[in-house]
């Protein structure tokens, strides 16, 4: 199945993989089949892409706890977390839930165990997130409060 791929290159493309060359995809086959590799290469990406979320929601709690934050500031935080949460929602439900694990052969238990820790650490952020909001909320409130007296 490989040699085909390999003697039509047009093959991988119509698949959809990114590879960065046959010769990547020739040595990730010797122990997985292309489906399988190709839904483990995906899982990396996304786990990469995770830690996006990760260093968003460090800086969200860093301008929190700034000495110097400002109404304004908190109140764009406050916005982009809101966004921040959309976005996780979306890459969670679309971009993770997207990997089909149960058609795989070779990887099978591997990319379901990744695709799992890659949900579960969705719903910790998301867990995070809900419990950061109130202190936004709260933060916003009492500058707006000290900005009337």
């Amino acid at each position: 199945h490989l040699g085909s791929l390999l003697q039509q290159p047009l093959g991988v493309q119509q698949l959809g993989y990114k590879c960065e060359s046959l010769a990547l995809l020739a040595m990730a086959s010797r122990r997985q089949t292309v489906h399988s590799a190709a839904a483990l290469n995906k899982l990396l990406e996304l786990d990469s892409e995770a830690a996006t979320f990760d260093s968003e929601l460090a800086s969200f709690k860093a301008t929190l706890a700034a000495e110097d934050k400002t109404l304004e500031g908190l109140l764009e935080t406050r916005n982009a977390c809101r966004q921040w949460s959309g976005n996780l929602e979306k890459f969670q439900y679309v971009k993770v839930d997207s990997i089909i694990t149960a058609e795989l052969t070779t990887g099978k238990d591997e990319a379901k165990t990744k695709r799992k820790s890659l949900n579960r650490h969705c719903e910790e952020l998301r867990t995070d997130m809900e419990k950061f909001m109130p202190a936004i909320e709260a933060a916003i409130t009492a500058l707006q409060k000290a900005a009337e007296e």
